[in-house]
Protein backbone atom coordinates (compact mmCIF):
# COMPACT_ATOMS: atom_id res chain seq x y z
CA UNK A 1 0.00 0.00 0.00
CA UNK A 2 1.08 3.51 -0.89
CA UNK A 3 -0.78 6.76 0.29
CA UNK A 4 -0.52 10.15 0.19
CA UNK A 5 -2.08 12.94 2.30
CA UNK A 6 -3.23 16.83 2.30
CA UNK A 7 -5.38 18.25 4.85
CA UNK A 8 -6.37 21.57 3.99
CA UNK A 9 -7.60 24.09 6.67
CA UNK A 10 -11.18 23.21 6.39
CA UNK A 11 -10.42 20.36 8.24
CA UNK A 12 -11.11 18.42 4.71
CA UNK A 13 -8.40 15.66 3.94
CA UNK A 14 -7.34 14.89 0.18
CA UNK A 15 -5.43 11.57 -0.76
CA UNK A 16 -5.08 8.72 -2.59
CA UNK A 17 -3.22 5.14 -2.10
CA UNK A 18 -2.97 2.13 -3.92
CA UNK A 19 -4.02 -1.58 -2.57
CA UNK A 20 -1.79 -4.80 -4.56
CA UNK A 21 -3.59 -8.09 -3.68
CA UNK A 22 -3.30 -11.90 -5.05
CA UNK A 23 -6.29 -14.08 -4.98
CA UNK A 24 -5.97 -17.94 -6.41
CA UNK A 25 -8.33 -17.16 -8.61
CA UNK A 26 -8.72 -16.29 -12.43
CA UNK A 27 -9.51 -12.40 -12.71
CA UNK A 28 -13.01 -13.37 -14.39
CA UNK A 29 -13.90 -14.38 -10.69
CA UNK A 30 -12.61 -11.37 -9.18
CA UNK A 31 -14.82 -9.23 -11.93
CA UNK A 32 -17.46 -10.81 -10.95
CA UNK A 33 -17.44 -10.40 -7.41
CA UNK A 34 -17.80 -7.10 -8.47
CA UNK A 35 -20.90 -7.64 -11.10
CA UNK A 36 -23.46 -9.58 -9.12
CA UNK A 37 -25.73 -7.89 -6.63
CA UNK A 38 -26.18 -10.56 -4.32
CA UNK A 39 -22.20 -11.38 -4.41
CA UNK A 40 -20.99 -8.28 -3.72
CA UNK A 41 -23.88 -7.40 -1.29
CA UNK A 42 -22.27 -10.19 0.82
CA UNK A 43 -18.51 -9.67 0.25
CA UNK A 44 -19.08 -5.62 0.67
CA UNK A 45 -21.03 -5.03 3.25
CA UNK A 46 -22.41 -8.14 5.10
CA UNK A 47 -18.98 -9.08 5.86
CA UNK A 48 -19.08 -6.19 8.21
CA UNK A 49 -22.10 -7.47 10.05
CA UNK A 50 -23.96 -4.41 9.94
CA UNK A 51 -28.28 -4.64 8.83
CA UNK A 52 -28.65 -3.94 5.42
CA UNK A 53 -31.84 -2.12 4.95
CA UNK A 54 -31.46 -1.58 0.98
CA UNK A 55 -28.98 -2.86 -1.82
CA UNK A 56 -29.29 -2.15 -5.77
CA UNK A 57 -26.92 -2.41 -8.30
CA UNK A 58 -26.74 -1.60 -11.64
CA UNK A 59 -23.25 -2.51 -13.04
CA UNK A 60 -23.33 -0.82 -16.43
CA UNK A 61 -21.50 2.05 -17.38
CA UNK A 62 -23.40 5.32 -15.64
CA UNK A 63 -25.31 2.55 -13.70
CA UNK A 64 -25.15 2.99 -10.04
CA UNK A 65 -25.15 0.95 -6.88
CA UNK A 66 -26.87 2.40 -4.06
CA UNK A 67 -26.42 0.51 -0.13
CA UNK A 68 -28.03 1.72 3.22
CA UNK A 69 -27.17 -0.14 6.53
CA UNK A 70 -26.13 0.42 9.99
CA UNK A 71 -24.37 -1.26 12.90
CA UNK A 72 -25.81 -1.36 16.20
CA UNK A 73 -27.47 1.81 17.32
CA UNK A 74 -25.25 3.88 15.10
CA UNK A 75 -26.16 6.07 12.14
CA UNK A 76 -28.04 4.93 8.96
CA UNK A 77 -24.52 5.06 6.54
CA UNK A 78 -25.52 5.34 2.68
CA UNK A 79 -23.06 4.60 0.34
CA UNK A 80 -23.61 5.81 -3.61
CA UNK A 81 -21.38 4.71 -6.59
CA UNK A 82 -21.73 5.31 -9.73
CA UNK A 83 -19.61 3.52 -12.98
CA UNK A 84 -17.70 5.66 -15.00
CA UNK A 85 -15.81 3.18 -17.11
CA UNK A 86 -15.82 -0.75 -17.32
CA UNK A 87 -14.29 -3.06 -19.20
CA UNK A 88 -14.74 -6.76 -18.59
CA UNK A 89 -11.73 -8.55 -16.66
CA UNK A 90 -9.49 -5.66 -17.22
CA UNK A 91 -10.61 -2.51 -15.27
CA UNK A 92 -13.85 -1.04 -13.19
CA UNK A 93 -14.32 2.63 -12.46
CA UNK A 94 -16.58 4.35 -9.97
CA UNK A 95 -17.11 7.64 -8.19
CA UNK A 96 -18.45 6.99 -4.64
CA UNK A 97 -19.52 8.64 -1.43
CA UNK A 98 -20.52 8.13 1.45
CA UNK A 99 -22.90 9.62 4.67
CA UNK A 100 -23.17 9.06 7.90
CA UNK A 101 -26.94 10.04 8.46
CA UNK A 102 -27.25 13.58 6.94
CA UNK A 103 -23.32 13.85 7.43
CA UNK A 104 -21.00 13.50 4.40
CA UNK A 105 -18.36 11.23 5.23
CA UNK A 106 -16.17 10.80 2.11
CA UNK A 107 -16.12 10.72 -1.48
CA UNK A 108 -13.79 9.08 -3.54
CA UNK A 109 -13.15 7.85 -7.38
CA UNK A 110 -11.67 4.31 -7.72
CA UNK A 111 -10.24 1.88 -10.08
CA UNK A 112 -9.72 -2.12 -9.89
CA UNK A 113 -7.13 -3.71 -12.55
CA UNK A 114 -7.48 -7.37 -12.04
CA UNK A 115 -4.95 -8.38 -14.10
CA UNK A 116 -3.67 -12.30 -14.82
CA UNK A 117 -0.39 -13.63 -13.22
CA UNK A 118 0.25 -17.12 -12.90
CA UNK A 119 -2.92 -18.98 -13.17
CA UNK A 120 -4.00 -15.92 -10.32
CA UNK A 121 -5.21 -12.97 -9.93
CA UNK A 122 -2.87 -9.74 -9.03
CA UNK A 123 -5.01 -7.03 -8.84
CA UNK A 124 -4.45 -3.32 -7.69
CA UNK A 125 -7.11 -0.67 -6.57
CA UNK A 126 -6.18 2.59 -7.02
CA UNK A 127 -8.50 5.33 -5.08
CA UNK A 128 -8.16 9.36 -4.85
CA UNK A 129 -9.84 10.13 -2.07
CA UNK A 130 -11.92 13.62 -0.25
CA UNK A 131 -12.87 13.37 3.68
CA UNK A 132 -14.85 16.40 3.36
CA UNK A 133 -15.69 16.46 7.36
CA UNK A 134 -12.62 15.37 8.93
CA UNK A 135 -14.43 12.11 10.05
CA UNK A 136 -12.27 9.30 8.70
CA UNK A 137 -8.35 9.83 8.30
CA UNK A 138 -6.36 8.37 4.87
CA UNK A 139 -4.91 5.55 7.32
CA UNK A 140 -8.33 4.58 8.41
CA UNK A 141 -9.87 4.31 5.11
CA UNK A 142 -6.82 2.60 3.54
CA UNK A 143 -6.98 -0.27 6.55
CA UNK A 144 -10.91 -0.47 6.05
CA UNK A 145 -10.22 -0.76 2.12
CA UNK A 146 -7.85 -3.32 3.01
CA UNK A 147 -9.87 -5.37 5.36
CA UNK A 148 -12.50 -5.46 2.51
CA UNK A 149 -10.65 -6.99 0.04
CA UNK A 150 -8.85 -9.45 2.80
CA UNK A 151 -12.83 -10.75 2.91
CA UNK A 152 -13.39 -10.43 -0.55
CA UNK A 153 -9.83 -13.07 -1.12
CA UNK A 154 -11.89 -15.34 1.96
CA UNK A 155 -14.81 -15.38 0.00
CA UNK A 156 -12.98 -15.84 -3.20
CA UNK A 157 -11.51 -18.93 -1.33
CA UNK A 158 -14.43 -20.74 -0.42
CA UNK A 159 -16.00 -19.69 -3.88
CA UNK A 160 -13.16 -21.69 -6.05
CA UNK A 161 -13.54 -24.83 -4.39
CA UNK A 162 -17.15 -25.28 -6.17
CA UNK A 163 -19.43 -23.11 -4.14
CA UNK A 164 -21.66 -20.81 -6.58
CA UNK A 165 -21.12 -16.88 -5.68
CA UNK A 166 -25.23 -16.17 -5.66
CA UNK A 167 -25.73 -19.62 -3.19
CA UNK A 168 -26.68 -19.19 0.38
CA UNK A 169 -24.02 -21.67 1.25
CA UNK A 170 -21.45 -19.00 0.87
CA UNK A 171 -22.57 -16.95 3.78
Amino acid sequence: MTSQTHTDRDSTEHGTFVVEWTYPVSPDRVFAAFEHPATKLRWSVEAKAGEVREHTLDFTVGGQEMTRFQFGGGAEITSHSTFQDIVRDKRIVWAFRMSLGSRPASAALSTVHPRPERGRDHSHLHRARCDPGGMHSLTIAEQGTGVLLQRLGEKLARWEVGLWPCSESTR
